[in-house]
This record gives C-alpha cells, sequence and structure tokens, in this order.
C-alpha cells in the first residue's frame, strides 16, 4: 500500500495533477498494524497450545496448562492496544483464552485417579 501511494503521488507530480488525498491508504494500513497485534497474541497462543496437543493423556501437566493461559491473558492485556476495530478481535482473542482455561478443569476431573475404568465406560456411552 505504501509503495502504491508513492508511485500515485511521483505520477501526480510528473503530470503536474493536484494531489489527491491518500488518507484511506493511510488508515488500511493503520488498521493493518493494530490487526497485526492482536493476530501475533493470538498466534502465540495458538502455538503454545498446539505444542501440548501430542502429549499423551497420561503425560499432561494441567499447572503448565494453567501457565499458558495465565500468560497469554497477560500478553492479551499489553501487547493489544484496544480500539473501535480491534475490540470485538480482543473479545474473541479472551473468549479463546476463557475456553481452554475452563477446558482445563474438565481435564483435571478426567486426569484424577479416582477417575476408574468403568467411569470411562459410562462417558464413552
Amino acid at each position: 500500500l505504501c509503495t502504491r501511494s508513492e508511485v500515485l503521488r511521483d505520477s501526480e507530480k510528473a503530470f503536474q495533477f493536484p494531489p489527491r488525498s491518500v488518507s484511506s491508504l493511510e488508515e488500511l494500513q493503520e488498521d493493518i498494524e493494530e490487526y497485526k497485534s492482536c493476530y501475533a497474541v493470538f498466534e502465540r497462543f495458538d502455538s503454545k497450545v498446539k505444542v501440548h496437543s501430542g502429549v499423551l493423556w497420561e503425560s499432561i501437566d494441567i499447572e503448565q496448562l494453567r501457565v499458558i493461559g495465565e500468560e497469554s491473558r497477560r500478553d492479551c492485556k499489553s501487547n493489544i492496544i484496544e480500539t473501535p476495530k480491534t475490540s470485538e478481535l480482543i473479545i474473541s482473542i479472551e473468549k479463546s483464552i476463557t475456553l481452554f482455561e475452563e477446558t482445563l478443569d474438565l481435564f483435571c476431573t478426567l486426569k484424577s485417579p479416582a477417575m476408574r475404568p468403568r467411569h470411562w465406560e459410562e462417558l464413552a456411552r
């Protein structure tokens, strides 16, 4: 976008046209920068979760997963500037983190030593 607006300005100068406003391009560039910060936060969260997706059930470390949730929530608060355009994205990222954290409570229950084969059979039905 920046290159395109520079070419436009150069062409206007060369042909002595009055300069046109490229504020919409500049606004779009600003929006992209805001969205990049949201995407980066979600990418970091998603990559941390994916690292653990291949872990065997018996090896899952619930506390380590809780730390991922807490770190991701802090990352969201400290690295994204809330604007009217990013507020929906922020809400969506926070919902993803909350859902992840709520799932950990279920994992904790299912990983409990009190779970017996009969309980798993009941859940399978």
